[in-house]
């Protein structure tokens, strides 16, 4: 069994809380904020990055059939944080942050079970996913091709605009496991080299809307540099900081990381209440309110849920078929958009505090051989 790497769990710390700045919106023309805010969008740099790294892990260990269908059932219940963001998801139908993971994730699986890239490998699949972005924005100049790509179950599902397309966020996944089997050295020439292009362009067309550093949704080339420093360097400094479990901050951090599927959903809620009630007018204590209130749940649920002996139910299959059944089918029966909003929260607390027991739900079991190995070897 592999050891738990708290680094992981720190990127995914900090990414949580990139989300709350990203998320919770201040209405504000106050630099620090904004920047904040600005930062706060690459938090799906690090989440995509790290559950890349945690897939290429299970490669050497795991099977597709004991790896896939989690991922599977990631996708598809994981319709219920699609449900809390755009309440009818069939009729607001955009990739969301759980599909993108669960296509990513498999992807690199699979790259590696089958095929055993090289880091360099992983590194060049994710730059020529942003040059495949780059050369269908050329095609869709041209007006044959450009009534292709404008399908709708093309553009905004598999290619931008969007919320997360897998071309080009794949790019993430694929980087992500070239920068954790990187040196730090490399992490840190990489970053830097984000970051003098960023400029580079900048100083020769002297056009910053051809950097376009703030659009996510389309993915300009501005943000896909700035997606790369934050990526290498974050990889950077995890391999340079020595963390120190008994600071406070530290393991405070490692908590958001090692709960992250179900932070995902309490800061979304409570964003909506305190947003409802007016509390973004407290400018700099809304994002420590929103962080305070959705840490309370999230302790109060992890000391609690254990004891009721509620995850029983879902070591079995046929429960992980009902919830993505009420999922599905949610934004169908119900027409009152906070009884949505409050049943797919519910399903989407249900699949994070059980989303583990899916992993060893498939897991084969190894029986050991009887009699002895040595003499069995050799016929």
């Amino acid at each position: 069994m592999i050891k738990r790497d708290d680094s992981l769990d720190i990127l995914k710390g900090v990414a949580c809380i990139l989300m709350v700045f990203s998320h919770a919106s201040i209405d504000t023309r106050n630099i620090a904020i904004l920047s904040l805010g600005f930062m706060g969008s690459f938090a799906a740099v690090l989440f995509f990055s790290v559950t890349g790294v945690t897939a290429w892990m299970q490669a050497g260990r795991r099977l597709p059939k004991e790896v896939l269908p989690p991922y599977l059932i990631l996708l598809l219940a994981g319709f219920s944080l699609n449900g809390i963001i755009h309440i009818d998801f069939y009729k607001n139908f955009e990739v969301e942050m759980l599909q993108m993971i669960a296509m990513g994730a498999s992807l690199v699986f699979l790259a590696q079970h089958f095929l055993h890239p090289r880091p360099v490998h992983y590194f060049l699949a994710g730059i020529l996913i942003y040059i495949l972005k780059l050369s269908l924005d050329l095609l869709a100049q041209a007006p044959i091709s450009a009534q292709v790509l404008a399908r709708p179950w093309l553009q905004g599902i598999l290619l931008p605009p969007g919320t997360f397309t897998p071309i080009p966020w794949l790019f993430v996944f694929f980087l992500g496991v070239f920068a954790y089997q990187a040196s730090a050295r490399k992490n840190l020439f990489l970053s830097s080299i984000a970051v003098f292009t960023t400029l580079g362009i900048f100083l020769v067309t002297r056009n910053p809307a051809l950097l376009d550093l703030v659009n996510k949704w389309d993915m300009s080339i501005g943000y896909f540099l700035f997606s790369c420093f934050c990526l290498f360097f974050s990889y950077y400094l995890t391999k340079r900081m020595v963390f120190n479990k008994e600071n406070p901050i530290s393991r405070y951090i490692l908590f958001l990381g090692r709960n992250s599927l179900l932070f995902l959903y309490f800061h979304i809620f409570v964003i909506n209440i305190l947003s409802k009630l007016g509390a973004a007018k407290l400018v700099w204590l809304y994002w420590p309110l929103v962080l305070m209130i959705t840490s309370v749940l999230l302790y109060i649920i992890v000391l609690v849920y254990p004891k009721l002996n509620l995850s029983k139910l879902f070591h079995y299959k046929v429960t992980w078929l009902i919830l993505i059944t009420c999922v599905m089918i949610t934004p169908l029966a119900f027409k009152n958009k906070f009884t949505i909003f409050l049943l797919e929260l519910f399903w989407g607390v249900c699949l994070s505090t059980n989303y583990a027991i899916s992993k060893e739900l498939f897991r084969v079991k190894q029986v050991a051989p009887i009699g002895n190995p040595e003499k069995i070897a050799g016929g």
